[in-house]
């Protein structure tokens, strides 16, 4: 669709009835596969994604952890991460392309209550992923980035917009 200097009847159609159409087009299909990363907004379109029954990635339940020794944000009861930012979006986004790997020793020691005791060991980037020790949290964050991957790398979307 191009501008044109012509003048078209679309507003007059408008002003005499008061209506206005929308042609209906399908942007995409349940064959398709988002990914919903993010904070609230983002559950808020996983949630009305599959009420329509339209599959979204990634499957925050398949992230493997014990409750007795680890945190991992609202798991299991609400499959959602509350913890992202933009920086923790930028960050997921940059470790799924390959473009930073977090290393084996980057945790923080913090005190806090938690089933096991007064002391949790915390991923840094991620504020609310929290474990007994640093041993539990490194197998954590392995699960969590396996489960991110597999949901990035299954996204599909067939809606191209026609030129």
């Amino acid at each position: 669709m191009a501008a044109a200097d012509k003048l078209n009847n679309k507003y007059g159609d408008f002003s005499s009835s008061g209506v206005i159409t929308i042609r209906k087009n399908a942007v995409f299909t349940r064959n398709d596969i988002f990914f919903t990363m993010g904070s609230c907004f983002a559950e808020e379109i996983r949630l009305a994604l599959t009420s329509k029954q339209v599959a979204c990635v990634p499957s925050y339940r398949n992230i493997s952890f014990d409750p007795a020794q680890a945190i991992v944000d609202e798991l299991p009861g609400r499959e959602h991460m509350n913890f992202y930012n933009t920086f923790t979006v930028r960050l997921q986004i940059e470790q799924m392309l390959g473009l930073w790997d977090q290393a084996n020793d980057d945790w923080w020691q913090i005190k806090k209550p938690a089933p096991w005791g007064p002391i949790c060991f915390q991923d840094p980037y991620r504020r609310l992923i929290l474990a007994k020790s640093p041993e539990v949290l490194k197998e954590v964050i392995e699960s969590m980035n396996r489960e991110m991957r597999v949901g990035f790398d299954s996204a599909r979307h067939s809606y191209l917009p026609s030129e």
